[in-house]
Parts: C-alpha cells; structure tokens; sequence
C-alpha cells in the first residue's frame, strides 16, 4: 500500500512539473526579449531618416529642382521686366543728381560732366545734311496720349514733361529707354497772365529772386535723366532780362539745355543764354497749332525749308493722335527728302539767333 501510494505521488508530481514547465516555456517563447524592450523616456535622438541640422537647413533653402522642359508657372507678383536700355543711354547718373529738400536736382559731376552731355541721345556723324529736331511738349498729363507718343515716334523725337504731369519717373524713364531725350517743361508768366494761367509752379516777373528759384528747383525735382529745360508760355517772363538772367543762369550751372520756346518775338532768353555759354535750342515753328494734317505738313515743310538754309532746325508739337499719325509719316521719308531727324541736343548752338 506505501508502494502505491508512493508511486502515486511521484506521478503527480512529475505531472506538475511537466505542467509548470509547459507555461513558463510558453511564456518565454511569447515574451520578446529584454534588449527589444521599448524605452520608457522619450527618445534622444532624431529620426533615422532626417538628414543632420545643416544639411536640412541648406536643402530647404534651395528651390525645388523642375525637370527641363517642364517649367512651372509662377504665381507670385513680379514687375515687368524693363525695356533693356540702349547702347550710349545713361538712364540716371548718381554722380549728377544733388539731393535736395525738394527732391533730386540735376547738377555737374566732379569731372565737368554735364546733365546734357550724360543723358544726350547719339548724335549723328554726318556734318553736313541739314538736320531737324522735333520737341513733343506737354508730355505727362494723359496717359494714353503718352504711351502713344513713346512708343509710337522714331526715339530721335525729343520729348518735353510738365511739372504738372502724374507718374513722371515712370514715363520719362520708359521714353529713355525707348531712346527719346527728355526736358523739363518750364511754365514762366505769358503777358495774358492772369487771364491766362499757367499754374502753380509758373515763373512770374512779379516775384523775387528767392521765389522764382524754389519754383524753379521745385519743378526740376519732379524727374531726372533730361538733357534741358523748354519754356512753357512766357511770353513775358522771357522778354524780362532782369527776371530770367537768374533762372537762365542757374540753369547753365545745373550744366543744362535751354530751349527757347520763342512764344513772343521779343523773347531776350536765346541771346541772352548764348552770351554766358549756356547751350540752346530755338524754336522755328509750332507744327500742330492748327490740328489739322493738312496744316502740319505745311509748317514741317517750312522746317525743312529752314533747315536746308542754316543747316539745322526745330519744331514743338504736342501729343495728340493727329500730331503723332503725321509726325510719324513724315518721319519715314525725311531721309529721302535730304534730311536727318536728331534729338535737340544735336543742334544746340547751331543755329541762328536772330
């Protein structure tokens, strides 16, 4: 009976063992190993795939490359790209620019460099065909009639901005660089003043000296890069030495053009500008003061007739559709006809006063 009974507990107990041993062997095999265990802290270090701080920093900052031939529209604001400016044209120097309360103002550089010698259009080499300027005034005021003018007239077409003109530095710096010289519109007092007006900034013979030079410097600040300044009226102001040997003065300082508008026979500002060396420009005919096709060409034929004479000649016109349409054809034949179309600067101090 012990025997049995024995056997019987050594069978249990070995059948627990067998039991025991089952579970744990379960568990091992289910339990990953310590070594694989999942931290308990956050992790220290970045991800395998993230490339080290500099590398990334420089990557990001590189545009993405895009493939050749397969280029990406770009929806950002951008201004349009500029006409590329043209060979010999100096669009604005600093060198010649004073800085002013009232803006820039023109003036000579350190070397002797002139406003009207840097921003001058080429001249031509001929010497001896008779030449023509064309000056188109009142540029500014009309936007369209602007644009028109601009980019519509041969570039040896001088153009005249007012002081009372909007978007000036944008509209000059397009007609340089569509190869136009520029000038200053210069208002001065006509003898109809105050029937007449001619605004604001208008040099008038009832002003001192002080007034009429911050007019004067108040209108050359509107815009830079022009080669010279046109009187606008003037009728009196130009036939008052004792008012315009100063502005005259002060302009041939600033190393400037004077363009006499000759809106009166008695103007003194041609004469009076050759005798202190200022260089100058006269008018010899107004060619649209009758707007009518028939009428312009007469009066550019008179330019032509004046020119043949003296050797060189000048027409203002201002800018209307009619004036550009004629203008623009007369153009195309003028070399035909024995003439060469110049910027102003090209017949400064070749012409008769008188």
């Amino acid at each position: 009976m012990p025997s049995s009974l024995n056997a019987i507990l050594i069978a249990w107990a070995l059948s627990l063992i067998l039991v025991v041993g089952g579970f744990m062997g379960i568990e091992f095999l289910a339990t990953p190993p310590a070594a694989h265990e999942e931290p308990t802290h956050e992790p220290t270090s970045k991800p395998e795939a993230s490339a080290p701080a500099d590398e990334a920093d420089d990557h990001a900052a590189q545009p993405e490359e895009t493939p050749a031939g397969h280029e990406t529209a770009d929806t950002s604001h951008t201004e349009p790209a500029s006409t590329p400016e043209p060979a010999g044209v100096t669009l604005v120097d600093d060198a010649l620019i004073e800085q002013s309360p009232l803006g820039p103002l023109p003036k000579r550089g350190s070397d002797g460099m002139t406003p009207m010698e840097r921003y001058a259009s080429p001249h031509p080499a001929d010497e001896t065909t008779p030449r023509i300027a064309i000056i188109v005034s009142e540029m500014g005021l009309r936007a369209k009639t602007t644009e028109a003018a601009i980019t519509g007239l041969p570039g040896a077409v001088s153009f005249a901005f007012s002081p009372y003109g909007s978007d000036l530095d944008r509209w000059t710096k397009a007609a340089r660089e569509h190869g136009h010289e520029t000038l200053l519109l210069l208002p001065m007092e006509p003898i109809e003043y105050p029937q007449m007006d001619p605004g604001a900034l208008a040099l008038l013979t009832g002003n001192n000296l002080r007034q009429n030079t911050r007019l004067l410097e108040t209108s050359m600040a509107k815009f830079t890069g022009y080669v010279g300044v046109l009187n606008q009226m003037g009728s009196r102001f130009t036939a008052a030495a004792d008012s315009l040997k100063p502005i005259l003065e002060a302009v041939e300082r600033r190393g400037l053009l004077f363009v006499d508008a000759r809106t009166t026979r008695y103007s003194r500002a041609a004469s009076m500008a050759r005798g202190m060396s200022l260089p100058v420009a006269i008018n010899n005919g107004f060619v649209d003061e009758t707007l009518e096709a028939a009428a312009m060409r007469q009066e550019l034929l008179l330019l032509e007739n004046r020119a043949r004479t003296v050797g060189a000649a000048l027409g203002i016109a201002r800018p209307y559709p009619i004036t550009v349409g004629v203008l623009k054809e007369w153009a195309d034949g003028l070399a035909e006809r024995g003439f060469i179309l110049v910027p102003v600067t090209a017949i400064a101090d070749r012409q008769p006063v008188n």
